[in-house]
């Protein structure tokens, strides 16, 4: 019996292409050798299916920024051939990782196969994503930071986070992948600046940033 055409909607000549053919098998074959890693699950793990990119409870933003970044992607695409499983782990605690179909049952490289391919490609490049994203955690994770070391609420973090970038710009400086720490100098001298502390006798209190309320908490923008 004559095989359906396959839809030109779904037709991509890449998918002839023995170099992809190649690495997909090769992702297909890491799968297998991933130390002290034993499946039990469903899939057909080693033969058509393949573990790609992953992300563990330890992982630092950037990681956690790919991971869901390229998760939503190819789930978006190809969600009959995209899965997230979590697996424990001795020394992590639990990873998750991204499951995917990288050849069809007759050994062809898959759609969702390809574009993993050409995500690796995109990072080898560039190991960022979503710049967008990434930097939206890299905020969160620094306002949560100047939480905790301030014992400040989330809008008066903001607002410190605020006066810092227009006066101590180095203090925002990420010195791992974990969200800024400012110092504790620096905490002071912006919360002073605020309002938010009292100084002590005959401390100079540092200007406030421009266009700000104090009985409000709101930064004004400019309208010059």
């Amino acid at each position: 019996m004559p095989q359906p055409r396959q839809s030109r909607k779904h037709w991509d000549p890449r998918r002839g292409d023995p170099a992809f053919q190649k690495r997909a098998e090769q992702v297909i074959e890491e799968s297998e050798s991933i130390p002290d890693f034993f499946y039990t699950g469903d899939l057909p793990l080693g033969k058509t299916w393949a573990m790609t990119f992953s992300m563990s409870r330890d992982s630092e933003l950037l990681e956690v920024s790919n991971f869901e970044s390229i998760q939503e992607d190819l789930e978006k695409r190809f969600r009959n051939d995209v899965t997230v499983e979590r697996f424990s782990h001795w020394g992590v605690g639990w990873v998750d990782r991204i499951m995917v179909r990288m050849l069809e049952d007759n050994g062809n490289v898959t759609p969702a196969g390809i574009a993993v391919l050409e995500w690796r490609e995109r990072l080898d490049d560039y190991p960022v994503a979503d710049e967008e994203d990434y930097s939206r955690r890299e905020y969160e994770a620094t306002i949560e930071n100047i939480q905790s070391a301030a014992s400040v609420t989330d809008d008066e973090a903001a607002h410190i986070y605020g006066w810092l970038g227009e006066h101590e710009e180095a203090e925002l400086e990420m010195a791992d992948d974990r969200g800024a720490w400012p110092s504790d100098e620096s905490l002071h001298r912006a919360k002073l600046a605020l309002g938010l502390e009292e100084p002590e006798e005959e401390e100079e209190v540092p200007p406030p940033p421009p266009y700000y309320d104090p009985d409000q908490m709101l930064l004004w923008p400019s309208t010059s």
